[in-house]
């Protein structure tokens, strides 16, 4: 049946009910999928004007907390948006006697007046064609096994009191926990960034990370532990005692932990299990340096291994390894020195193995970094089947791959040093529809690059998918997001061939307070999101993704679809058809900061723009639209809180960056059509589009007031469909609203068939028990009781409806009352009240929490039978009650 939007408009906002109503779910981060299919202008070295509005610099770019950034009138730079690179410059670490400095990060900037470390360093003394390693193959004893508790994490809920337009974003007093992811995994205190050493394993998903636990600043870098068994509810667990830099003795040098992953050796290549067994094995960067060293490089790759994920051994692999200084010495490595390298598995340039005579003197080097670059970090690993073998990607500047038989010996394969990128992955995923199988380089989370990898002279090597560039044949670079607010994906390694990817929600150029010389040398401390995020914690990671490559009229396209797992957290659903315009909001009376809605429309001739805004009060939005005419999709958050309290503007890298600042994507109709999904948790907006193709990351700080969303079309009206759900938190209790939903989708077809040949009365009953269910649903002082009661004053208002002709019965005789479904006690009004009482009226309901009560309470002419064992004034007086209660329970609180 055509439903007309005006007709629809004026029933919903007949039943519309008033803010003060309405219940804030916590929650305001978006995001938007659009169109199955896709018709997207590729991006190359030099986009297009209908590209990404992202600048190169900022995206990615690390800023130290307490380090100063220099800024030249001109920078001469690479594209550096996606990379991290200039965290190669050299940092010397304290030798013995020296105080250690406070901060060391994966992300630090370089010196002032420095680029990044693509000049060549010194060249070690080496001996041609020298093994790159021969690790001995005797391996420690297994971890212990040990039972640890999980905790599962809890989280007080966000303030329910409205900040005023012209207030800040957070105060004082709400600032710990005014912002807080819901279903989106987020550290509970402490900092956190790279999501690290992902991996299934005994029915249990393992996600680490980059963790600070003692500030809300980057710090010395530890993993931070989870697990969950569905990807949406994590339990955070206690630093690995391996992977906590706090351990280390200041008097032995520096030793943090960088990004890495883990893999399961399910075939135990490496000899760390026992026989017929396998288990986990981690390989990640060890930074900084022992003790009486200095100079060079300070980045190495090492492994550890564990039969449960939670602890871990590092193996002494017995590797003879030797220092070069600054002046090209070489040194034998002291005792504390060689156990600092003991289970490193590929190291620096200065730090090479050694080649002796039979006597044992040294009589040259090999540099197991064939780039002798210093910046040498975030290695993935995987098993590649084609060579049977297991196959690294490590960076942090230039590319570099690496084969191993048993992940301890590393042969160097392609240094492929065009590639500049931190961070990187190689997936191996399907073409949906086909039998095919492609490559997909991932450069940070930023760029990605759809390919190869095949032995190419001898090394195994990247070859990207090229394309008719301005200068012939070019790499196909594409945006894996085109918001600035994702950075470091990295997958879960799983054995069945799922590939789940996740990213840091968040961005360098505001995540830490950050201070920066300026061209005239003058210094500016920049405040990032801390200001807005409180000294609780500071941290949070995108939607989890499945990922493939689907085929799309300008060719092979990366997928990320958030995964299915997500739907066990809708509760409240409300969905429609409608004929949209600029007259009518068919979300009118709902308020949250916490759902997802996907949106489906067929733009007309005429048709200007279709908006959404979201996380709106009187003053400030997050507006989500599309142009027509371009087939442009917008994220704008540049009126999404006040200028003053949002991150400061500043030259970085070379580029003007703003925090509040209009991102966009091209989104092509497909068949005439556009579809979105919006996700909304919080202070996050992740969007999706052209199935699921394009990708959107936004980081927004609405205030507590901006709860509204309103939909509209701009020109000739559009048809549409949409589908709005609150979602659940994985962190608190919810109230479960998902039978609710489905007689409130009940009564809605009826009420939109019309009055027709029902009474007057009963028909309007009917529209009375909505608007309070509808009011209910959003109203912040509902309880599962409250939204039980709503439910079944609506049910019996649409049981009782009445026909014209009907007489209904002058005597009818009591029944017993019947409990609440869902509810173990009866309720029963003092009085019998109307609606619109259920926000104005004192009256209390009497509440039985006993048999004998219920049944004394049954015998009132209030308590007579309808069709459910309750009469709809009992049903609405007793919800009434129950909101009324709640509400003066949460004002005393």
């Amino acid at each position: 049946m055509k439903k007309e939007n005006n007709t629809k408009a004026n029933l919903i906002k007949s039943m519309a009910v008033p803010a003060s109503a309405m219940m804030v779910l916590s929650g305001a981060s978006a995001v938007i999928l659009a169109n199955d299919d896709v018709n997207l202008a590729p991006v190359i070295e030099e986009p297009a004007p209908v590209e990404s509005v992202i600048p190169d610099g900022p995206i990615g770019e690390p800023v130290e907390s307490s380090a100063e950034i220099t800024v030249p009138e001109e920078t001469e730079t690479y594209n550096s948006q996606e990379s991290e690179a200039s965290a190669a410059a050299e940092e010397d670490v304290p030798t013995e006697g020296e105080q250690p400095a406070d901060q060391q990060k994966e992300e630090t900037p370089d010196e002032a007046g420095q680029t990044p470390d693509v000049t060549p360093e010194p060249d070690p003394v080496t001996v041609p064609d020298a093994a790159v390693n021969t690790a001995p193959t005797d391996a420690a004893a297994p971890a212990p096994e040990t039972t640890v508790q999980k905790t599962e994490t809890t989280a007080a809920a966000a303030p329910a009191v409205n900040a005023k337009a012209e207030t800040p974003a957070v105060d004082k007093e709400q600032e710990e926990e005014a912002y807080r992811e819901q279903y989106h995994f987020s550290n509970e205190k402490g900092w956190s960034n790279d999501p690290n050493g992902m991996v299934y394993y005994n029915g249990e998903w393992h996600l680490f990370f980059q963790y600070y636990p003692d500030g809300v600043n980057h710090g010395p870098m530890s993993w931070g532990h989870a697990v969950s068994k569905d990807l949406v509810h994590w339990a955070e667990l206690d630093i690995p005692d391996t992977f906590n830099a706090a351990l280390f003795p200041s008097e032995d040098g520096t030793r943090r932990h960088f990004s890495g992953s883990a893999v399961y050796d399910k075939d135990n290549t490496s000899g760390f299990f026992k026989d017929g067994q396998g288990g986990l094995v981690a390989v990640w960067t060890v930074a900084g340096r022992p003790a009486g060293m200095s100079g060079g490089g300070s980045q190495r790759q090492a492994i550890a291994y564990s039969t449960d994920g939670i602890h871990w051994v590092e193996p002494d692999l017995g590797y003879d390894r030797v220092y070069i200084d600054r002046d090209g010495n070489i040194h034998e490595l002291t005792e504390k020195q060689k156990d600092y390298y003991k289970n490193v598995v590929l190291s620096e340039y200065n730090v090479p193995l050694a080649v002796r005579d039979a006597e044992g003197n040294i009589i040259g080097t090999t540099s197991q970094d064939p780039l002798n670059n210093s910046a040498f970090r975030d290695p993935k690993v995987f098993w590649h089947e084609d060579s049977k073998q297991w196959i690294m990607a490590v960076a942090g500047g230039p590319l570099r791959f690496y084969s191993s038989p048993d992940l301890k010996t590393w042969t160097a394969q392609a240094m492929q040093d065009d590639i500049i990128t931190e961070c990187p992955e190689l997936y191996y995923l399907p073409v949906e529809g086909t039998d095919e199988y492609k490559y997909v380089l991932s450069e940070g989370g930023r760029w990605y690059q759809i390919g190869d990898f095949k032995e190419v002279d001898g090394v195994w090597t990247f070859v990207p998918d090229t394309m008719n560039g301005p200068t012939g044949d070019v790499p196909l670079r594409l945006n894996m997001n085109y918001a600035p607010d994702a950075y470091a994906a990295q997958s879960f390694y799983k054995e069945d061939g799922r590939v789940v990817m996740v990213q840091w929600m968040s961005n360098w150029s505001y995540a830490d307070n950050s201070t920066i010389r300026q061209p005239d040398g003058s210094r500016v401390t920049l405040e990032g999101i801390r200001k807005m995020l409180g000294e609780k914690h500071n941290g949070q990671f995108t939607l989890m993704a499945d990922l493939s490559v689907v085929r799309t009229p300008e060719g092979l396209r990366l997928k990320q679809t958030p995964v299915a797992e997500y739907d066990q957290m809708k509760n409240l659903e409300v969905k429609d058809d409608i004929t949209l315009d600029d007259k009518s909001n068919p979300l009118e009376g709902i308020h949250s900061q916490q759902f997802q809605l996907e949106l489906e429309f067929e733009p007309e001739k005429g048709t200007e723009k279709v908006v959404l805004e979201v996380l709106k009060n009187a003053d400030y939005q997050t507006t989500i639209w599309y142009d027509v005419n371009t087939g442009i999709l917008h994220v704008d958050r540049s009126k999404s809180m006040a200028a003053d309290q949002a991150p400061a503007d500043h030259m970085q890298n070379g580029t003007w960056f703003k925090f509040l600042e209009d991102y966009t994507a091209p989104v092509p109709m497909i068949n005439g059509k556009v579809k979105l999904k919006i996700f909304v948790d919080n202070y996050s907006v992740e969007v999706y589009a052209n199935n699921d193709t394009i990708v959107l990351t936004e980081l927004v700080f609405p205030y507590k007031d901006a709860d509204l969303l309103n939909l509209y079309a701009v020109g000739t009206p559009v048809k549409t469909t949409y589908s709005f759900a609150t979602m659940d938190s994985y962190r608190q209790t919810n109230t479960d609203m998902r039978n609710l939903s489905a007689t409130l989708a009940d009564a809605r077809d009826q009420l939109e068939r019309g009055q027709g040949n029902y009474t007057d009365d009963s028909f309007k009953a009917l529209q009375d028990a909505y608007t309070a269910a509808f009011a209910a649903a959003f109203n912040p002082d509902s309880t599962q009781n409250s939204i039980n009661l709503a439910r079944y004053a609506l049910s019996s208002a649409l049981t009782n409806l009445e026909q014209k002709a009907d007489k209904p019965s002058v005597d009818v005789p009591d029944k017993p009352s019947q409990n609440v479904p869902g509810s173990s006690i009866t309720i029963t009004p003092s009085k019998p009240v109307t609606v619109t009482d259920i926000h104005t009226s004192e009256v209390k309901p009497v509440v039985s929490d006993t048999a004998a009560t219920a049944k004394a309470a049954a015998k009132t002419p209030t308590a007579a039978a309808t069709g459910f064992g309750m009469t709809l004034t009992t049903a609405l007086g007793a919800l009434a009650g129950a909101m009324f209660a709640n509400r003066k329970r949460r004002e005393q609180n």
